[in-house]
C-alpha cells in the first residue's frame, strides 16, 4: 500500500519557489519498501509522483524529507542487510547510507532548518564463551570485539561453526575453542544463518536468503561450492543433518506447514519434499506418521521426521515414487 506518511513524526516540505508541497510517499512491491515523494501544485492542484532511487528496503523505522525537499532521509534496513542505517535518497535518483557500522539507528529527526539530524543509536555486543558442563564459573572467553553471534554448532572436528554479522552482514565462520583459527566461510552472499555441520564432517547445511526468500543451502566444509536445497516462494529454516549424514530436515513456512526435505543418496543434488499436509503424495500408512505434527515446535517434527525417513527406508520402492528435486 501506499503511505503519504510512516509516523507521526513525518511532515511536508514547500518547494524552493513555494509553489508545490512534497511529502514522502512509502511503497511496497514483491520486492520490498521503496520511497517516492508526492508533489502536488497548490495553484492547480497538479499532482505528480517523483521517482527516487529504486533501492529497497525492509519495513523502514522513520522518514523524513528535507526543508528544501532536496532529498528524502530515513533509517530502514537495505534489504539482505543486517542493521538499520540511515538513507539518504535525493531527488536525483541518487541514494546512499550515511551510517555504515555494525549498529542500528532508528528514529532519525531533522531540524528545522535540516542541518542537522538526531537519532537513536543501539549496538549489541557479544561474544563466545565456552564452560564446563554445569560450571559456568570456569567459562573462558572464545571471541572478542565487536559484532553479534547467532546459531552456534559443535563441528566433529571441534571447530565451533557459527553465524556473525561482525562482516556487516550474517556470515557464517568457524572458530576454535582456544580462540585461534577464526575463519570466515560465507561473503558477500547476503545473510547466513544457522549452519549445521554434517557428522561426517564433509557438508555445511544452513539457511540463507542469497537467491530472495530464505531457503536451505549446502556447502563444503570449507566454504565452497554452494548448492541450494530448498526451492519456491516459501521460507524454509532450521535444518538438520540426520547421524548418518545422509538426510536433511528442515521446517518450512509455506502454508503453515512444515516440510521435510531427504536426500536419498544418488547425488547430492538429489532431494525429495514430502509435504506435512499434503500427504496424498505417498501411502497411508506413512500419512499417520504426520498426524501429531501441530505445533511449530522443530523437536517434536524432527522426531516425526525421522521415523518417515525410517520408513522410506524400508520402502525403497516407495521413495521412487515421490517427486524428485
Amino acid at each position: 500500500p501506499e503511505r503519504f506518511a510512516w509516523d507521526w513524526a513525518t511532515s511536508p516540505g514547500w518547494t524552493s519557489d513555494d509553489q508545490s508541497l512534497n511529502l514522502p510517499q512509502v511503497r511496497s512491491d514483491a520486492s520490498g519498501f521503496f520511497v517516492t515523494i508526492y508533489e502536488i501544485r497548490l495553484a492547480d492542484r497538479v499532482e505528480k509522483t517523483i521517482n527516487l532511487s529504486p533501492q529497497r528496503f525492509e519495513q523502514p523505522n522513520h522518514v523524513s524529507i528535507l526543508a528544501d525537499t532536496s532529498a528524502i532521509l530515513l533509517s530502514a534496513r537495505a534489504l539482505g542487510a543486517s542493521f538499520e542505517q540511515i538513507w539518504y535518497l535525493g531527488r536525483d535518483g541518487s541514494a546512499r547510507s550515511i551510517t555504515n557500522d555494525l549498529s542500528d539507528y532508528r528514529n532519525v529527526y531533522l531540524t528545522a532548518n535540516s542541518k542537522s539530524i538526531v537519532t537513536t543509536q543501539t549496538q549489541t555486543l557479544t561474544n563466545i564463551w565456552l564452560a564446563p558442563m554445569g560450571d559456568s564459573a570456569l567459562a573462558t572467553q572464545v571471541t572478542s570485539g565487536l559484532g553479534r553471534y547467532f546459531d552456534l554448532s559443535s563441528a566433529p572436528d571441534g571447530m565451533i561453526v557459527y553465524a556473525s554479522d561482525a562482516s556487516g552482514s550474517a556470515d557464517i565462520f568457524e572458530i576454535a575453542p582456544n580462540g585461534a583459527r577464526m575463519r570466515q566461510l560465507t561473503s558477500n552472499v547476503k545473510r547466513n544463518y544457522a549452519p549445521q555441520v554434517s557428522p561426517d564432517n564433509r557438508f555445511i547445511v544452513f539457511h540463507s536468503n542469497r537467491s530472495g526468500v530464505f531457503q536451505i543451502w549446502r556447502m563444503d566444509r570449507d566454504g565452497g561450492n554452494p548448492v541450494q536445497l530448498t526451492f519456491g516462494s516459501s521460507e524454509s529454516h532450521w535444518p538438520q543433518v540426520t547421524s548418518d549424514s545422509k538426510f536433511v530436515m528442515s521446517r518450512s513456512l509455506g502454508r503453515g506447514s512444515y516440510k521435510l526435505f531427504i536426500h536419498i543418496g544418488k547425488t547430492p543434488n538429489w532431494w525429495l519434499d514430502v509435504p506435512a499436509y499434503e500427504p496424498a503424495q505417498i501411502a497411508l500408512s506413512l500419512m499417520l506418521l504426520f498426524a501429531d505434527v501441530t505445533s511449530w515446535s522443530l523437536h517434536p517434527f524432527y522426531k516425526v521426521g525421522y521415523q518417515l525417513v525410517e520408513a522410506i527406508r524400508a520402502h525403497r520402492d516407495l521413495a521412487e515414487r515421490l517427486e524428485l528435486r
